[in-house]
C-alpha cells in the first residue's frame, strides 16, 4: 500500500488525498497505509496535500487515524484560504499538548514573534530612543522580509509539488487508459476467436451430419437393392430347383430303364453262356466252333446278324459311361476355399466369388483377411452372386444335356 510511483516518494494515498476520494482513503487506510509518510525530496505529507486541496473530509479520516498534525498544516490553510480545515486545525493545536513543530510552523512562529516583540518594543520604548526604535523597526522589517521571502520559497515549493502531483496523476491516468484500452483489445480478441472457432465447429457437425445422412440413405438403398436382388434370386433359384427336379427325375427313370434293358440282356447272356456250356459237355466230338461261342455269348449268331437285346446293352453301357463322365468345370465357377463348384455364390469385400458357407467358415475362425489377396477386408457384408449362379445353373444343364 506504501508502494512509491516513478514520482519520487509518491503513494497512492498522497494521489487519493489530492483528488479527495475518500472511500480511496479509507480503504488504503484499513489496509495499513502509513498516513504519517513523509516525501524526502519537499517533506510533505498526506494531510498537508489534503489541506492545500481543501478536501476537508479528507482530513478529517486522516486525523481520526492518528496523522501527526503540525502548525505548518494550519498556515497552509489560512495561505489557501480554507477557513473551515485552518479553524478544525488550530482547535486540535489547542487541544493537543505537545504539538509537533515543523519548518513550516518555526517559521511562522519566528514570524509572529518578532511581530509581537517588535510591537511591544515600538510601544513601551522611551521616546528620546528614536534612533534605537528606528532599528529595531528596520531589524523587524528586515525579519519580516525574511519571513516573507520563506513564505513565497514554501509556496513556490508546494506549487512545484502540486505541478510534480499533477503530472504523476496524468501519466498513471495514462497508464491505466492504455491498460484497460490493451485489455479490451484482448477480450474483443477472445471473443472474435470463440466466434470462429464456434463457427468451424458447427460448419464441421453440419458436414458430418450430412455425411450420416447421405450414408444412411446409401444404406438403406443398398438394402432395398439386397432386398429387391434376394427376392428375385429366390424366385429364379425356385424355378432352377424345379427345373433341377424335373430333370433329376426323368435321369432316374432312363437310367432305371437302361438299367433294366441291361439286367435283362445280362440274364440272356447268361443263359446262352450255360447252354453253350451244357453244349460243351454234352459234346463227344468236342469239334465246335470257339467263334460261335463267343458269337453267342455276346449275343450274336453265327450268321453274324445282331440282336435286338445287342443293341440295347450297348447303349445302356453307353449311356452309363456317360453318366460317369462329367466334364472338367471352368474355374469362375469353383469356389477358391472348396474348391468345388458353388452351390450359393456370394460377393464377398475384395471382389472375388466364393461359396456362402465356405466364406462364412472363414470369418467365423477370426480371420479378416481375403482368402485370394491376403489382405484385410473392408467389411465382411456378403452379397448374392445371381449371375455366377444363373451360369452355374447354365453349365450343369449343359453338361446333362451333352451326355
Amino acid at each position: 500500500m506504501d508502494k512509491a510511483t516513478t514520482n519520487g516518494d509518491y503513494t497512492p494515498l498522497f494521489a487519493a488525498a489530492e483528488k479527495g476520494h475518500i472511500d480511496v482513503v479509507e480503504k488504503l487506510i484499513a489496509a495499513g497505509s502509513n498516513v504519517d509518510k513523509v516525501t524526502t525530496e519537499f517533506g510533505l505529507t498526506p494531510l498537508l496535500i489534503a489541506v492545500h486541496s481543501g478536501h476537508i473530509d479528507v482530513v478529517e479520516k486522516l486525523i481520526a487515524a492518528g496523522c501527526d498534525v503540525g502548525a505548518s498544516a494550519s498556515f497552509m490553510a489560512m495561505s489557501k484560504g480554507h477557513t473551515r480545515i485552518a479553524q478544525m486545525l488550530q482547535k486540535l493545536e489547542k487541544e493537543n499538548s505537545t504539538p509537533t513543530i515543523t519548518p513550516l510552523a518555526i517559521i511562522f512562529s519566528s514570524v509572529l514573534l518578532g511581530g509581537i516583540v517588535l510591537k511591544l518594543f515600538i510601544t513601551y520604548r522611551p521616546r528620546k530612543k528614536r534612533e534605537t526604535q528606528r532599528q529595531a523597526k528596520n531589524r523587524a522589517a528586515a525579519a519580516e522580509r525574511r519571513a516573507t521571502q520563506a513564505a513565497d520559497v514554501a509556496k513556490r515549493q508546494i506549487a512545484r509539488n502540486h505541478k510534480k502531483l499533477k503530472t504523476a496523476h496524468k501519466t498513471a491516468c495514462a497508464v491505466a487508459r492504455q491498460a484497460s484500452a490493451s485489455a479490451n483489445t484482448i477480450a474483443v480478441s477472445a471473443v472474435k476467436l470463440v466466434k470462429r472457432r464456434a463457427a468451424q465447429q458447427r460448419k464441421r457437425l453440419r458436414k458430418r451430419a450430412a455425411a450420416t445422412e447421405r450414408a444412411v440413405a446409401v444404406a438403406a438403398a443398398a438394402t432395398e437393392f439386397a432386398c429387391a436382388l434376394s427376392v428375385a434370386a429366390d424366385s429364379s433359384i425356385i424355378d432352377a430347383v424345379k427345373k433341377e427336379q424335373g430333370r433329376e427325375e426323368r435321369r432316374r427313370e432312363k437310367a432305371a430303364s437302361i438299367a433294366a434293358a441291361a439286367t435283362a440282356q445280362l440274364q440272356r447272356e447268361a443263359e446262352q453262356a450255360a447252354a453253350a456250356a451244357e453244349k460243351v459237355e454234352t459234346s463227344s466230338a468236342h469239334d465246335f466252333d470257339i467263334d460261335e461261342l463267343m458269337m453267342m455269348c455276346l449275343g450274336t449268331d453265327t450268321r453274324g446278324n445282331s440282336s435286338s437285346d445287342a443293341t440295347t446293352a450297348e447303349s445302356a453301357k453307353t449311356s452309363v459311361l456317360r453318366e460317369s463322365t462329367e466334364e472338367t468345370p471352368p474355374d469362375d465357377i469353383v469356389c477358391a476355399i472348396t474348391l468345388d463348384i458353388m452351390n450359393d455364390p456370394v460377393f464377398c469385400a475384395d471382389g472375388y466369388t466364393y461359396e456362402r458357407s465356405a466364406i462364412e467358415a472363414w470369418f467365423a475362425s477370426g480371420n479378416r483377411t481375403s482368402p485370394q489377396t491376403n489382405q484385410e477386408l473392408a467389411h465382411q457384408m456378403l452379397v448374392p452372386n445371381h449371375s455366377k449362379k444363373q451360369r452355374i445353373l447354365a453349365w450343369r444343364e449343359g453338361v446333362h444335356g451333352r451326355l
